[in-house]
């Protein structure tokens, strides 16, 4: 299944949404849990338009009717294809920080 994963902190405080205290640097992360109950990091992600893959974020984010993030803008996203089983999304700040965020999760073609 091909997933659009999104943290989202700096996007919120934006308008049209315009909230305050929010995340200002959002990492994610993503783990899988095995069999034997442990859990694996299997993907992170900060800064959406740094990573190789931000064509295809965008284009998920389109094609998933979900609100643009701005480039340069501090949020984390990304496409990633999962097998059934049991995940975990976890976002901390990248910096530290805390506040408001919000994730997202879109099935994409």
């Amino acid at each position: 299944m091909n997933l659009l994963i999104r943290a989202v902190g700096p996007g919120l405080a934006a308008p049209p949404f315009g909230l305050a205290e929010t995340l200002e640097d959002p990492l994610l992360s993503v783990y899988r849990r095995s069999t034997d109950g442990s859990e694996a990091l299997i993907l992170t992600n900060d800064n959406w338009d740094d990573e190789p893959g931000a064509d295809a974020t965008s284009d998920a984010t389109a094609a998933a009717s979900a609100f643009a993030l701005p480039p340069r803008g501090g949020d984390a996203a990304c496409v990633a294809t999962l097998r059934p089983g049991i995940y975990t999304v976890v976002v901390n700040g990248a910096d530290g920080g805390t506040g408001l965020a919000i994730v997202e999760l879109y099935q994409v073609p």
